[in-house]
Formats: structure tokens, C-alpha cells, sequence
């Protein structure tokens, strides 16, 4: 905890028994990751372009000059253990790095978070800060754009 607005909220939940909007918390760790490994640009698929089209639905390369981080997680409810798989690739669709991570996770929901922010502090790592971010889990995206119901 670095700043006085995580450590009050902190308090709250251990000493109030506070429980977070999961909206709310999205947007925070945004606008950590933002803050934190100043991440410029994250774009809608309005501004990307078709590369490689097949039966299923095509991967679509961003704008130049954007890199496109493609996450998933996978989670297993008996054991909470999740893992997740990263990918890096240019306006070109050339490849340009990936990684896995294994951890915990309390649910499914959670566990796609997390690879999320695996994404930026993978692309923070990689020296991209012109990024946009690809999930299969609508209801990430949906809790990410602030309209999670």
C-alpha cells in the first residue's frame, strides 16, 4: 500500500467489514495501472483491423503504432488455482512475446482479472506503453468498461 486512498479503503474491509463494488475495484486497479506503468491508450475493436480471418472469430491486429495483449485464465473451483496465458503481438500481428502465470484465485471472475493485470505489468516489463487489451470473458469487459450489472 503506497498511497493514503489504498490504505483507507484497506481499513474499511478489514476493520468495517467493508465489501468493495466489484465496478469500483475495476476501475481502481485501472487507474493504478495507469498511474503506476503509465499505459497511454486502450482502444475498442472500432480501431482494429482483420489479419489472419477464419471460421471462428478472427484475431484483429490494433492500429499502429498500439501492441494488441491478448489474456486468458483458466480456473479450477475445487483447488481455487488458476493460471493464465499472455500473448504480445504488433499492428502487423507479428509476435512479439508471451508468458504464462500460475495462482490463486476465489473464482473465475477473479482469475481473468488477474490475468489482465498480468497483461499490463507484462507489457509494463516489455517496455510497451501504447497498448489495447484482447478478453474472451465478457463479463470482464463488461466490468472493465463499467457496465457490469
Amino acid at each position: 500500500m503506497t498511497n493514503p486512498k489504498e490504505k483507507k479503503l484497506r481499513n474499511r474491509v478489514v476493520f468495517d467489514n467493508f465489501t468493495p463494488q466489484l465496478q469500483q475495484t475495476f476501475k481502481a486497479i485501472f487507474d493504478q495501472v495507469n498511474e503506476r506503468f503509465s499505459l497511454k491508450h486502450l482502444i475498442t475493436p472500432s480501431t482494429t483491423r482483420s489479419v489472419h480471418p477464419s471460421a471462428q472469430a478472427p484475431w484483429a491486429a490494433p492500429a499502429e503504432p498500439f501492441v494488441k495483449i491478448n489474456v486468458d485464465a483458466a480456473w479450477r473451483k475445487s483447488t481455487c488455482r488458476a493460471g493464465a496465458g499472455i500473448v504480445i503481438r504488433n499492428f502487423e500481428g507479428r509476435f512479439l512475446g508471451a508468458k504464462s502465470v500460475d495462482f490463486q484465485a476465489e473464482n473465475a471472475l477473479i482469475a481473468e482479472a488477474t490475468a489482465l493485470w498480468e497483461g499490463c505489468k507484462f507489457a509494463k516489463e516489455r517496455g510497451h506503453n501504447m497498448v489495447c487489451f484482447e478478453s474472451d470473458s465478457l463479463e470482464l469487459i463488461k466490468s472493465v468498461r463499467g457496465s457490469f450489472c
